[in-house]
């Protein structure tokens, strides 16, 4: 008994994908499709993909297009439905950018800049979207979408650029249920993995991919078949004298998608969902979740209070009885300096666990502050930053709303 995830990459590397060649990268499957929901129900069936049909065929609109194309073959080409692949070093790249070496590889792919901000990687929803609309874009997912995080932040701080609405591309944008916590994204998105439902569903796309729907008939009925460079075996280069044409004929296939080796020629049994299923165990930990630390009451059902955020970042937060709390920019009242600081050293304290308080505590602008990791003791902030912010902290009140 192995989870689907498991299985997936044994049969991926079973076909020949490999994590060393962007061109034969091994390949998941999209299992979701409602990216707009605030909470995400894994027992509602409509929140998945349908299995049963390659990326290309799920939209009819779109499908259409693509039975047009197959009806109408180029000269000298075998039919196909689908021009681009759900697996190319594009693709790869596409997904990566943010990570290196993918980093490097994507600027070598656009003349050492890379794309155009409104082209890149920076939405779940709008990669779904695209995959879902567009004539050109087959795309399946890669293994990090189930399992690592990290590609869904900019944590290089790599300059992405601008994009026509004016907003500068970096973190990637996550759905609502995912709280805008990538862990959170990946948790629930390996859950909907190993859900009964796809477990019950996956052999229909393992039959695509991997199987028996992946060449000939059986493919041409499901809607499957890709330029036929694509598939191993096709073309002989060792015969081919033209230059010019053996040249084309490997960029081809090196950049623009390879369809894995077929390792099943009969259709995949159905798997039966493990009961009782095992603890899901996911490569990273989850961010902590802290308590708030109330400082000052600023209203009869409010008070002001200091948490940190996953990102280790000590926010000031306003917490009432009649909702969850949340973070804000701007206080009207006043709030004392010495209680500030002071609840800082406490939280300081409690978050360490350590009597020499094994954390530096700094102010860094007038309305966040940052706890960092150090082996020392409590390092002190410069008294000059602390003078300038005294104005700030004992700014009487007054119809402004002074910022913290």
């Amino acid at each position: 008994e192995i989870s689907n995830y498991q299985y997936l990459m044994h049969i991926n590397t079973l076909a020949g994908r490999t994590f060393n060649d962007v061109s034969q990268y091994p390949v998941f499957p999209w299992v979701l499709q409602d990216y707009t929901s605030k909470t995400l129900n894994l027992d509602d069936h409509k929140v998945y993909r349908d299995l049963t049909k390659p990326m290309g065929a799920l939209n009819p609109d779109r499908c259409e297009v693509f039975d047009e194309r197959f009806e109408n073959p180029l000269p000298d080409v075998p039919p196909f439905h689908y021009g681009s692949h759900y697996s190319s070093p594009g693709v790869i790249n596409y997904f990566l950018i943010r990570i290196e070496p993918y980093s490097t590889l994507a600027r070598s792919q656009q003349g050492g800049r890379f794309d155009l901000a409104d082209r890149l990687f920076d939405s779940i929803q709008k990669a779904w979207n695209l995959s879902y609309t567009q004539i050109s874009d087959v795309k399946e997912l890669i293994p990090e979408f189930y399992s690592n995080p990290a590609f869904l932040r900019n944590v290089n701080n790599l300059s992405l650029g601008q994009k026509q609405n004016g907003t500068l591309v970096g973190d990637v944008e996550l759905p609502p249920w995912a709280k805008g916590k990538p862990e959170e994204f990946i948790r629930l998105h390996r859950k909907a993995l190993e859900s009964d439902y796809v477990t019950k569903n996956l052999h229909h796309w393992i039959d695509l991919i991997f199987g028996v729907k992946q060449r000939g008939a059986a493919a041409q009925e499901a809607k499957n078949l890709f330029y036929y460079l694509t598939y191993a075996g096709q073309v002989d280069v060792s015969l081919i004298e033209d230059s010019k044409i053996l040249e084309a004929t490997l960029a081809q296939i090196s950049s623009f998608g390879q369809t894995p080796l077929q390792i099943f020629t009969l259709n995949h049994p159905t798997v039966s969902p493990i009961s009782p299923k095992h603890a899901l165990i996911l490569p990273f930990e989850p961010s902590p979740v802290y308590t708030p630390l109330p400082v000052a009451k600023i209203a009869p059902t409010s008070l002001l209070a200091l948490n940190v955020n996953i990102n280790g970042r000590l926010c000031i937060i306003k917490e009432s009885d009649g909702g969850s709390p949340r973070r804000i920019e701007r206080i009207i009242h006043m709030v004392d300096l010495s209680t500030i600081l002071t609840a800082v050293v406490q939280s300081a304290y409690n978050l360490s666990g350590d009597t020499k308080l094994c954390s530096a505590v700094t102010c860094v602008s007038s309305n966040s502050l940052t706890m960092t990791r150090s082996s020392g003791t409590l390092r002190e902030s410069p008294l000059k930053n602390i003078k300038e912010r005294i104005s700030i902290f004992k700014r009487k009140k007054s119809k402004s709303n002074p910022s913290i």
